[in-house]
């Protein structure tokens, strides 16, 4: 009897666990393009949300050379050689795919920053034009 009672409550706990994991969204890069921010970055003050933003910032201005120097080499992988050959989106160039999560990440940040009544250190789209126009000369 007594068994049977814990059997059950332990297949309600999993059955509860399962269910809340399934009801909220992994945080990260989503398959729809946006991103889903962690706990840790939900409750960060306005200083360290603007530390942050600048330096993903930073990181997304280096890769558009990153890709560059991946399109002069050979591709590490097969899947990316793959890419090359028969054009996915990412043109075989696995910095393209870095870019896309760090991008959305930051644009993330910033509608974070926005909604907690931060105001950013800096217009996040005007400084990511010409970084997308530079990653957009990859995807031709």
């Amino acid at each position: 009897m007594r068994r049977t009672r814990i059997t059950r409550v332990v297949a309600i706990l999993v059955a509860i666990a399962t269910a809340s994991a399934c009801a909220s969204p992994d945080v990260g890069y989503q398959e729809d393009g946006h991103y889903v921010l962690e706990p840790r970055e939900l409750a960060m003050d306005c200083n360290q949300l603007s530390k942050d933003l600048l330096s993903r910032l930073q990181t997304l201005k280096n890769l558009p050379w990153y890709a560059e120097w991946e399109k002069g080499n050979e591709p590490p992988t097969l899947a990316l050689a793959w890419g090359r050959w028969f054009g996915a989106d990412n043109k075989g160039l696995a910095h393209l795919d870095e870019y896309e999560r760090a991008r959305a990440h930051m644009k993330a940040l910033h509608g974070w920053m926005v909604t907690k009544g931060c105001r950013p250190a800096f217009d996040v789209d005007r400084e990511l034009a010409p970084i997308d126009a530079e990653i957009a000369r990859f995807k031709l």
